[in-house]
């Protein structure tokens, strides 16, 4: 039975839960095998039942004076409101930001209505998530097999002057300096770099490199 005009808000929300179910799952997540309920669902599951009784849902955006943008999910009857705020994540990609909208106001109803539209997983999904994996750093062949046919001499000449000239200042940072900026150029130059060097001077190269990084033995 819908409640009159001078039933209050909190009034209202307890008739309403009362007759409110909580919504199907008909999402599925493929990331953890799971289920859960869609925004459209959830919003067809309690609108109704919140209209019903006097209660009028919506959810707006706002911006906080830091500039973040904040999701306002609102329960409002007559002058009585509730209101929930959920900070909206920085993302520059329209896209992605709008899905991310899409999730939170998923979220934001869900919870305002006090209704379950996830399966209770106990924190598992949480503790099982995988780490995102770290490309792992290249390792470089510095073997005469990699093609250094299209490296410029002069490129190549140029980093072995200055890894010379480093190694004579016995500046190890320097030597990491040249190190850094030359594997940044791919293998190939690395290795037309490391043809114009005689044995001695790679050997104390590696060394002074793993003493910049801390490392020693590990170049």
């Amino acid at each position: 039975m819908a409640t009159n005009e001078m039933t209050t808000l909190l009034q209202a929300m307890v008739l309403a839960q009362a007759e409110m179910p909580n919504p199907p799952l008909d999402g599925f997540n493929p990331y953890f095998s799971s289920k859960f309920s869609t925004l459209l669902t959830v919003r067809d599951t309690v609108v109704p039942i919140l209209n019903k009784h006097g209660i009028v849902v919506s959810q707006t955006f706002d911006v906080t004076p830091e500039g973040h943008s904040v999701l306002q999910t609102t329960l409002a009857k007559g002058k009585d409101e509730i209101r929930s705020r959920a900070l909206m994540p920085i993302v520059t990609d329209v896209q992605k930001w709008a899905a991310a909208a899409t999730y939170i106001r998923r979220i934001a109803l869900l919870s305002i209505c006090g209704v379950v539209g996830d399966p209770d997983a106990d924190a598992e999904d949480v503790v099982r998530a995988p780490e995102p994996k770290r490309a792992p750093e290249p390792k470089r062949d510095f073997s005469p097999h990699p093609d250094t046919s299209a490296v410029p001499a002069e490129d190549a000449a140029k980093y072995a002057t200055a890894f010379r000239d480093a190694m004579a200042k016995r500046n190890d940072a320097a030597v990491f300096v040249v190190h850094s900026d030359l594997n940044s150029e791919g293998q190939e130059t690395y290795s037309a770099v490391w043809k114009l060097l005689s044995a001695p001077e790679r050997s104390s190269i590696k060394d002074a490199v793993n003493r910049a990084k801390g490392t020693a033995g590990k170049f």
